[in-house]
């Protein structure tokens, strides 16, 4: 009897046995896929991390290079006002230049830059130019000798033993190649910055004498007769 108690009892034991190694391995099997889980939460927490981070990136990226954008807008701008600003300080360097040759005019007791006709010698000592050219306007100046076109006087000066040179000095005459046949003008002041202020006739207008102040470099100076 107890014999087959035995056998009877025997695979309850194993069935129980075996349920509890099937708990154990289902156990090990949700434990393992619960760590397998988590690691897997772990990871697409990195590479949401890694893709939160380049998003950021690129969004400063293009934030930058809007800045950048912006800044070399403001450049072009910067540039174009400095531009039209030199435009102006040409314009007002220009205005000052003709003011400054009108009161130098006034100052040599000539009127408005130009000195009336009346007023004018028609001859000079040794003026045998005709009357309305520079050359008339500068030997009613000064005394000149020789003959010829503009041009040619500082070699007519040193023939006649003129000392020339190429500084400006008041009360020289400036010979520049500022027409086919030349041009002369009386030097009336020079500045210490080289600039120098002339007389002259012919240069606005025939037979009218106007004040210029000259800019060494911007005109076709050949030399001076002392």
């Amino acid at each position: 009897m107890w014999k087959r108690l035995g056998i009877r009892v025997l695979p309850s034991v194993v069935l129980l046995g075996v349920a509890a190694t099937a708990i154990q391995v289902s156990t090990v099997v949700h434990h393992v896929q619960a760590v397998q889980m988590a690691a897997q939460t772990r990871e697409a927490l990195k590479v949401a991390q890694v893709v939160t981070i380049e998003r950021d990136q690129a969004l400063a990226l293009n934030a930058a290079d809007a800045r950048l954008d912006t800044a070399l807008q403001r450049v072009q701008t910067v540039s174009s006002e400095r531009d039209q600003l030199n435009g102006k300080v040409q314009d007002l360097q220009g205005q000052v230049d003709k003011l400054t040759n009108q009161l130098a005019a006034v100052n040599a007791g000539v009127g408005g830059g130009t000195r009336a006709i009346g007023s004018m010698p028609t001859a000079g000592i040794g003026n045998h130019f005709p009357w309305g050219w520079c050359t008339f306007y500068v030997a009613s100046r000064r005394y000149v000798p020789w003959n010829g076109n503009a041009i040619t006087w500082l070699w007519g000066a040193r023939t006649f033993g003129f000392p020339t040179g190429s500084t400006p000095r008041v009360g020289a005459i400036m010979v520049s190649a500022e027409s086919v046949w030349g041009h002369v003008a009386y030097v009336e002041s020079v500045a210490s910055n080289g600039s120098f202020v002339v007389s002259e006739m012919n240069f606005t207008a025939w037979g009218v004498v106007d004040f210029r102040t000259i800019v060494p470099g911007r005109v076709p100076v050949l030399g001076f007769v002392y």
